[in-house]
């Protein structure tokens, strides 16, 4: 104690700190470790730290935190460490970080990465319906000037189906693509030009064409409409027998046509340039959507509403899952946007009702989530969900494990589980090493430690200088205004009551 630091030990520090700094994958290659647990103790235990070390400590842990704790006890240590270091920084990482789960696609990697579906399991694009919607939350961290940056797409083996939806290279416009073959295969959209390190949620509507009018695709961002743009329709994929029999008889025949295959990200198969290092491109995906219909201007508001952390295939009634910045803002469109007709809208529809009389899961064909998403090798995890599987869909899974050699993501659309296991439309296979990232922020570690208020409170009751109960406020706000789940816990447990005796007392 007193000594000068270890060369050598500030040598690792710098060596880890330079590395998680080059990209979100480095990073969560070392807190996928458990290491993030010991440096928190370590920086804000009783031991001495160097100054070289401990600033390269603390830098560590602020970069390593963007991915969560390790664990629900690295938050107790944290709130129960004594001095106001570690409430400081609680504090200030609980009003960095609260970002969704999310894949992040690093082209730097391989030049490609992508999750493909082999099959969406249905006719696309629909011809019962008035047309198809996809939705999703993206996040680009890189643009890279040379390459278009690719996020959906649906095709098959004959590419006479085809869709294909990017962000231009030069404009970063939202372009969408429904042929390979036609004298104008893609149309953009020019009204909204996408910024890097901001998540947007992005909704594409596509009508069918109809006898007196062509077809219209819509593009709205972060719930509200941007612009509308004439756009051919995708063709129905042609009949795998080869036959020549007119697409009439698509509906009819449907499982006679070629499957109808989709990916997010970047195939190998459109990449230009492969291998490591020649493509910039970094993005991130938290969830993605393909309707078998289209969503009403007021759905697609709530849908936004819900936020980049919501999982789920928009089954309940979703109020619930608001907070309260989110409803407040959907209250006020609704009135401004249905006034005196309020009632009948899709919005409070969505919000009170169940928002699956709006529109059924049979109508998804296609949800995507980074929460539902098995490990690469899950033979050799020990879950309850393994144990809890029928044993055919275990083994189907250990087998599909093996043969990828990576994670496998479930498609959500698919209501059972061990279904999505035995379906070519159940699972999506990794290409290019997609990141999984599923944090485990401050916010939800109260909620897991106590149900949130209890926990939120007590540390309000015991501040006993003015810096520790504004402190405790701000942390119990943080934690409000971010979770749904932490404000719906105050207002059930009469938070707000108990709140307003523990100020009072402390006045």
């Amino acid at each position: 104690e007193g000594s000068a630091a270890n060369p050598s030990s500030v040598l690792v520090l710098e060596t880890i700190l330079c590395a998680i700094k080059v990209s979100i994958y480095n990073r969560a290659a070392v807190h996928s470790t458990g290491v993030l647990s010991q440096f928190l103790r370590v920086a804000f235990g009783q031991g001495w730290l160097e100054d070289a070390e401990r600033e390269r400590l603390l830098m560590i842990c602020r970069l390593l935190m963007f991915l969560g704790v390790n664990e629900p006890a690295d938050t107790q240590f944290l709130l129960s460490a004594p001095g106001s270091k570690a409430a400081d920084f609680c504090l200030e990482m609980m009003s960095a970080y609260a970002g969704p789960p999310f894949f992040q696609f690093d082209l730097s990697l391989h030049g490609y990465s992508s999750l493909e579906l082999p099959s969406l399991g249905r006719s696309f694009p629909p011809q019962s319906s008035a047309g198809y919607t996809f939705t999703a939350w993206i996040r680009v961290e890189t643009f890279d000037p040379t390459t278009h940056t690719t996020v959906f797409g649906v095709f098959d083996a004959s590419q006479t189906c085809f869709v294909l939806m990017y962000l231009e290279r030069d404009t970063r416009n939202f372009i969408l693509q429904t042929s390979v073959l036609s004298n104008k295969p893609s149309v953009g959209f020019k009204s909204v030009v996408f910024r890097e390190k901001k998540w947007y949620h992005i909704a594409i509507a596509h009508r069918r064409p109809k006898t007196m009018t062509g077809s219209k695709a819509s593009l709205y961002v972060n719930g509200e409409f941007a612009e509308q743009v004439r756009c051919s329709y995708p063709h129905t994929p042609p009949l795998s027998n080869g036959s020549n029999e007119s697409f009439a008889s698509f509906n009819s025949g449907q499982n006679r046509t070629n499957p109808v295959q989709a990916f997010l990200g970047t195939p190998r198969e459109l990449s230009g340039q492969t291998g490591a290092g020649v493509v910039l491109s970094r993005w991130s995906l938290a969830s993605a959507h393909l309707f078998e219909d289209i969503l009403s201007d007021d759905y697609l508001a709530v849908h936004y509403g819900l936020g980049p952390r919501y999982r789920g295939n928009f089954q309940d009634s979703l109020g619930g899952f608001q907070t309260y910045q989110a409803s407040a803002t959907l209250g006020l469109r609704n009135e401004i946007t249905h006034p005196g007709k309020d009632e009948n809208s899709d919005i409070l529809r969505a919000v009170r009702e169940k928002a699956s009389l709006l529109l059924p899961e049979s109508k998804i064909l296609l949800s995507i989530l980074p929460s539902a998403t098995f490990p690469e090798n899950v033979q050799f995890q020990d879950t309850g969900l393994l144990r809890s599987l029928p044993r055919l869909s275990t083994r189907n899974l250990f087998r599909m494990s093996n043969q990828e050699g990576s994670p496998l993501a479930v498609n959500c659309a698919v209501p059972s589980l061990s279904d999505a296991l035995f379906r070519t439309h159940g699972i999506a296979s990794f290409r290019g090493n997609p990141l999984v990232a599923v944090p485990s922020h401050l916010d939800e570690n109260l909620w897991r430690l106590a149900g949130f208020t209890p926990l939120a409170l007590k540390l309000l009751e015991r501040a006993t200088t003015v810096e520790d109960t504004v402190r405790a406020l701000e942390r119990m706000f943080h934690c409000i205004r971010k979770s749904w789940r932490n404000s719906e816990a105050m207002e059930r447990d009469h938070g707000y009551g108990i709140l307003g005796v523990l100020l009072r007392s402390k006045i």
